[in-house]
């Protein structure tokens, strides 16, 4: 009799461990479908930063007012072709503005003998030289301009370098466009560099264009 009661409650404790286990196991599993149920939390929306950025018809709208530096060197030529490719657009109602600046002549002193006097006719042939080259440096930059509408010229004398900072700001130019000549270390002591005085003191933005050195044939 004794041998049955402990057997029964040896059962019954089983039987208690059994369902709490399973009690356990069914408040496990209720805690697991919950988490899995929620929704995470939205993270907070994030200010929203609008760039506008203009489209080439948007820039092709626009009227902007372009200051090109022309000499007879290659350079500025090159300078003219970069820019009617990569920075005027087309049917744009850009106007683009070429300079050329007539550098002044040499004063040459009389005090150490080595004064030149010059007769009147000297002189006038002299100048009719210098505006024979700045038409022709024109007439030749005008031709690249063919698909530009609005074209002008203007002819300056001066120092390059003081005269094209001047029309930059007496003309608005919204951009000017140069051509670098690439002159070395002792050249440019001497004469200076034009380019590099214009880009430290125009207020507009200042684009210098190098002419890419040709290539040798050698491989």
């Amino acid at each position: 009799m004794q041998q049955k009661s402990r057997n029964k409650f040896a059962w019954n404790g089983l039987n208690l461990l059994t369902v709490l286990r399973n009690l356990r196991l069914k408040g496990i599993s209720a805690k697991s479908k919950e988490k899995c149920s929620r929704k995470p939390n939205p993270e907070p929306p994030i200010d929203s930063v609008k760039v506008q950025v203009n489209s080439p018809l948007d820039m092709a709208e626009e009227e902007r007012r372009i200051l090109v530096a022309v000499d007879e060197g290659e350079e500025s030529m090159h300078a003219l072709s970069w820019c009617l490719k990569n920075l005027v657009f087309q049917n744009s109602k850009d106007t683009l503005i070429l300079l050329y600046v007539k550098s002044p002549r040499a004063v040459y002193s009389a005090f150490d003998g080595t004064g030149y006097l010059f007769s009147p006719d000297v002189t006038a042939a002299m100048e009719n030289y210098v505006q024979r080259v700045a038409n022709s440096v024109l007439e030749k930059a005008k031709k690249l301009c063919n698909n530009v509408e609005k074209v002008e010229t203007r002819v300056e004398n001066g120092d390059p370098r003081d005269v094209i900072c001047d029309m930059a700001q007496k003309l608005g130019a919204d951009v000017l466009v140069m051509g670098s000549h690439g002159y070395g270390l002792i050249k440019r002591a001497f004469l200076g560099s034009v380019s590099n005085h214009c880009a430290q003191n125009v207020k507009c933005p200042v684009l210098i264009v190098k002419k890419p050195k040709p290539t040798s044939g050698k491989v």
